[in-house]
């Protein structure tokens, strides 16, 4: 009898998830997502501020070979350079410069409840420049205040060109697109956040860069003292969230899971314990909240957003269950349970 009554009780919890599904799926309606407008200006500011770097890059020649005439070709860099930090795949990097990534920030920080008092701590390598771009206007869109930490290295087709680096990116769109964050902490990026592994000519380039854009390096002596000072920028701007695009060293550390991190908003996720763990794991232990851009493959198909730029509806939408159709199959539900209890009393 009691084997029966379990059977009877599994049947009833696989019953009320199926009769929830078809509800989601059948009886529901689509509305408007929370701050959808905020979400597609975020998204058109985002694209028009890509726009005035393609002319910029079409005015001193340097779009990319590997760009093939797709949606912000601009946003492409080359495939080696001696900037280049590491390889990195053109497939992820064309996904990367859609402006819907834009929506999809304000859409995460809606989640947070987030105000415009909160500041928001930015670290970006120049191996996803849409992202920056589409970060950074989701932000200013919801007028948030932002401490932005940039390292300048790239990998393969991010901001790897010597004549259009990130920093260059960054002064163009304060000039010519009302960009309002610029960075306070800059440096060289590669292995241990200070040019190591760059080829040869990379800091030179870099340090030219630097220049023309009237900022100032930051060297560590060490990949520590690299994670330890974006751990106290953090602290000392008092940090509500903090938000990573790209692979720097100091942000992942020397722990062998942290390149394996989850992309997109964890409120709490387990970080790695190691020594030599990053600047994310550390931030995030104190219970800030991350916002994680890297495997941008996975990312692009979990939300719909793709390397033709293609407007996806349904970023911007949310699905609101019909209330009525969902209580009446729970409580057609309930009745058979009532029932088939009555019949085994009898």
């Amino acid at each position: 009898m009691k084997k029966y009554r379990d059977i009877q009780f599994f049947l009833t919890f696989v019953a009320a998830v199926i009769l929830v599904i078809i509800s989601q799926i059948y009886f529901s309606a689509e509305s408007p997502a929370k701050n959808s407008e905020l979400m597609k200006q975020a998204a058109e500011r985002a694209g028009a501020w890509m726009q005035i770097i393609q002319k910029e890059k079409e005015a001193r020649h340097l779009i990319s070979d590997e760009a093939h005439h797709f949606p912000a070709e601009a946003m492409l860099g080359d495939e080696l350079s001696e900037m280049t930090t590491t390889l990195g795949a053109l497939e992820a990097k064309k996904i990367s410069v859609n402006p819907q990534i834009a929506a999809l920030v304000v859409r995460w920080i809606t989640e947070l409840g987030l105000d415009s008092t909160d500041e928001v701590m930015v670290a970006s390598s120049g191996s996803f420049p849409g992202i920056a771009v589409s970060t950074l206007a989701a932000l200013q869109t919801l007028n948030q205040r932002v401490v932005l930490v940039t390292s300048v290295g790239a990998s393969s087709f991010g901001a790897n060109q010597p004549a259009m680096t990130i920093l260059d990116m960054e002064n163009i769109l304060s000039v010519q697109g009302g960009l309002r964050y610029t960075s306070e902490l800059v440096t060289y990026g590669c292995d241990n956040d200070n040019g190591e592994g760059f080829f040869d000519g990379g800091r030179e380039a870099v340090d030219t860069a630097l220049l023309r854009n009237n900022a100032a390096l930051w060297l560590p002596a060490s990949l520590e003292e690299a994670i330890r000072k974006r751990v106290a920028i953090a602290a000392r701007h008092r940090i509500k969230l903090l938000i990573n695009i790209g692979g720097n060293h100091a942000m992942l550390g020397n722990c062998v899971h942290a390149s394996s991190m989850p992309n997109g908003l964890h409120r709490s996720v387990q970080t790695c314990v190691h020594g030599e763990r990053g600047a994310i794991a550390r931030i995030h232990e104190t219970g800030i909240p991350i916002i994680h851009f890297l495997n941008i493959t996975d990312l692009g198909l979990k939300y719909g957003i793709s390397d033709s730029h293609t407007s996806n509806a349904a970023l911007f939408a949310a699905r609101i269950p019909n209330v009525w159709a969902l209580s009446f199959f729970l409580a057609a539900l309930v009745a058979a349970v009532v029932l088939l209890r009555k019949k085994e009393r009898v």
